[in-house]
């Protein structure tokens, strides 16, 4: 279990060091180390000091990757009463990512996690609309500014997930869902998350060729990207079409297969990032969930056409 307390009484190092020296300790692994300093600082800094807010957001990201989620919920939330807009500068621990946390983190889910998300789409648009006014801007800055189009487009596309599950019973459910795609479409059209969230929610629509042209869209786009070191494999377990098969992509053939293999479904990546994870494991489901109604259909049809329930 990670540390309650921090450590190194006798220290003379200033505020912005020790939280330096706690991101290079998390960095090479060393958690309990990388909390220990973190709550030396927010000790050192005091309630207002110009650290607590960087403090409590690394604490809330160390306390999260020990497995402590309810401490890294109640840094979290300090720190977003502090920056409750997410609006203040990102170098002193403000901008929206504790909100995206927390959303996560929220243990009511639902419009609870809906109004986190929002705060934090909220704050990204206002960085998005500052970046766009530039007259000029460098590479860094443009690449900064798709970067943050792109985020904006998966909290658009999370916040339809929760639309599309624990908000189904909503009476406005599929109308939010349908201007959240739309914005993140004009906002984000080149995520592959995008198009793997247009296409559940045209699977929940029963549109099905609109839910495959979104599907191969993402594939493209997947494709598109520079292959990686790192390759995540993921499996589902009980996702797959059918009992005896499972579902790979291929990056150097950049087409699906399907093998008689096992009962899971897997998808091969090759690029790092927590984020990808989430979004192979809904494009897999998303693509299966496709197979499915497709068979199922299928199924429902006499040789010579017709429905069996006619």
């Amino acid at each position: 279990m990670a540390p309650n307390r921090p450590a190194g009484k006798g220290t003379s190092k200033s505020p912005g060091a020790l939280l330096s020296d706690a991101e290079t300790q998390f960095e090479v692994g060393n958690l309990d180390n990388a909390i220990s300093l973190a709550l030396k600082t927010l000790e050192t800094t005091g309630d207002g000091g110009d650290f607590e807010l960087r403090a409590l957001n690394l604490l809330g990201i160390f306390y999260l990757e020990a497995g402590e989620v309810d401490e890294a919920r109640e840094f979290l939330l300090r720190a977003a009463k502090i920056d409750g807009e997410g609006t203040l500068n990102e170098d002193i621990g403000g901008g929206p990512e504790k909100f995206l946390f927390l959303a996560q983190l929220s243990e009511e889910g639902g419009n609870d996690s809906v109004q986190w998300f929002e705060r934090g789409a909220s704050a990204l648009r206002k960085q998005i609309q500052t970046l766009s006014e530039a007259p000029t801007k460098t590479p860094e800055q443009a690449a900064v500014l798709l970067e943050k189009q792109e985020k904006l487009g998966g909290i658009l596309c999370a916040v339809a997930e929760v639309y599309m599950t624990d908000l189904s019973w909503e009476t406005d459910a599929e109308q939010r869902c349908e201007a959240l795609i739309t914005e993140a479409m004009l906002i984000a059209p080149g995520s592959p998350e995008t198009w793997q969230t247009v296409a559940n929610v045209r699977i929940s629509q029963e549109r099905v060729d609109e839910a495959k042209g979104a599907l191969q869209r993402s594939l493209e786009l997947w494709q598109d990207l520079p292959p990686r070191n790192i390759q995540l494999f993921l499996n589902l377990q009980q996702e797959s079409a059918c009992a005896d098969c499972w579902w790979r992509w291929e990056w150097r053939r950049k087409r699906l297969q399907c093998c008689s293999d096992s009962s899971q479904t897997m998808i091969l990546v090759s690029r790092p990032g927590t984020w990808v994870a989430g979004l192979c494991t809904s494009w897999a489901r998303s693509y299966v969930k496709m197979e499915r109604r497709t068979s199922s259909q299928l199924a429902g049809r006499h040789p010579g056409g017709g429905s069996l329930s006619a």
